[in-house]
């Protein structure tokens, strides 16, 4: 039986193809399969991939005839699998050498491990995404979000609030992955959902506290296009999770920011549940005493009455500190809807 099924879904990647051949055909560890799956490509993908197919055995491709999205991509690549372990390469990252060597060694010395990601490096596809804002955001993620020195206990709470794990640095256990699934109908944010409900689900996460990946953050890539559509696939997510803890007692609510991600957790709530907050928090001493939709913004005061919503662009990890103090729990006192 095979150790490792690596899976790879591509629409339209055929200016990465190279980069992404070189970083698997160099790794340390070669007892996998390379499942590659053009999700009905109008570039040049597939003409490509078959060239690459006659260097290596261990490479299987499939096409779909149009483009599903990467939900069904990844679901259909998954239903082929044969190894013990499931890995992800996108297409556009660059694995190291040693990341699947290393990472089969920890799934195989800990077998109450389900799923192993690494620290990642981040690099810009050109000098325009360089200098784009979103580089600028996806900079910050990394190093506060991701590349962290996190327990398994500290990634399963933070998989509540955001993506904590890798998708293009993650490696599985196939039987845990396959238990929950990919969403075929999921066109963004598959890899948090599958994330998501692994933890749900009681099963643990591990983190290498070692950079095994390079992201690449381009301005072309599905998320770039896409990015503002992100924030609601992550709510979309966390829907459930989130209906719970607005609907579990008859506390009030409260969001914690006055900014842009808290009119836009504002609106949703209201749209998917039919519930407001009582009030805004906003430390900013200049937003008190101001409205949004008729809802006052004050200074944070009287934790313990609230249930609270955090959804401050800046300092989100601070409030969670500060919450934390005053004995608050996530999932019962206090919820971080958006990242």
């Amino acid at each position: 039986m095979t150790k490792l099924s690596v899976l790879t879904t591509i629409f339209n990647g055929e200016k990465y193809l190279k980069d992404m051949f070189e970083s698997v055909f160099s790794q340390t560890f070669s007892d996998f399969e390379w499942i590659i799956v053009d999700d009905g490509s109008t570039d040049n993908t597939w003409k490509k991939l078959k060239k690459y197919q006659k260097f290596d055995e261990r490479i299987r491709l499939y096409k779909l005839d149009t483009n599903k999205g990467v939900g069904y991509a990844n679901r259909f690549a998954l239903s082929l699998a044969q190894g013990e372990y499931i890995a992800k390469v996108d297409v556009d990252d660059i694995s190291k050498p040693k990341r699947f060597e290393k990472q089969v060694d920890v799934l195989n010395a800990q077998p109450d491990i389900d799923v192993v990601d690494s620290y990642v490096e981040y690099f810009a596809a050109d000098f325009d995404s360089e200098i784009s804002p979103r580089f600028c955001s996806m900079k910050n993620y990394y190093d506060n979000k991701v590349n962290k020195p996190w327990s398994s206990e500290e990634i399963a709470e933070n998989l509540y609030w955001h993506c904590a794990v890798v998708n293009g640095a993650m490696m599985g256990r196939r039987k845990s992955i396959e238990f929950v699934g990919y969403s075929a109908k999921t066109k963004l944010a598959e890899d948090y959902l599958l994330f998501y409900k692994m933890n749900i689900s009681g099963m643990k996460f591990y983190k290498i506290r070692e950079n095994l990946v390079r992201i690449r953050i381009s301005n072309e890539s599905l998320t770039a296009r896409q990015f503002h559509l992100i924030s609601e696939a992550n709510l979309n997510v966390k829907r459930f999770g989130l209906e719970s803890f607005l609907k579990s007692d008859n506390r009030p609510i409260v969001i914690w920011g006055a900014g842009k991600k808290g009119k836009d957790t504002l609106l949703y709530i209201k749209k998917e549940f039919d519930i407001e907050p009582v009030l805004f928090f906003d430390s900013d001493k200049k937003k008190e005493g101001s409205y949004i939709s008729g809802i006052e913004i004050v200074a944070p005061r009287n934790i313990e009455k609230y249930k609270i919503l955090v959804e401050s662009s800046y300092g989100q990890e601070e409030i969670i500190v500060y919450l934390k103090k005053y004995n608050c729990k996530p999932l019962l006192d206090y919820y971080v809807a958006t990242e």
